[in-house]
């Protein structure tokens, strides 16, 4: 379903994943490939391209939010700002930590 430049796709791989995009257009298509039941062969499905999209750039995403998660600063609140405040101290540490990672050189 398309309404203007925002686009609602529905897909069945394993279960049912929606989507709302405004960068793809959504008879257009492109294939993945799946492994299928006991001797692993694999095959090409046919897939929405705003799929495609969404598994090749929402990678990083999901890593931060789950390293964001593993030592959360602070506590949930009703209050706003407190919660704006807390989001931004875990994201500060996720985001030092990443640069760490990428700058240390082990002394050998």
């Amino acid at each position: 379903m398309q309404h203007e430049d925002v686009t609602a796709v529905v897909w069945q791989d394993k279960r049912v994943v929606l989507l709302l995009s405004t960068n793809s257009d959504p008879r257009t298509d492109g294939s993945v490939t799946r492994k299928t039941g006991k001797d692993n062969e694999e095959i090409e499905i046919a897939c929405p391209q705003v799929f495609i999209n969404y598994m090749k750039h929402m990678r990083g995403v999901d890593v931060s939010d789950q390293k964001r998660e593993y030592y959360g600063v602070g506590r949930s609140s009703k209050k706003w700002w407190k919660f704006i405040l807390h989001f931004a101290l875990n994201m500060c540490l996720v985001n030092c930590f990443i640069l760490y990672d990428l700058t240390h050189f082990p002394l050998v």
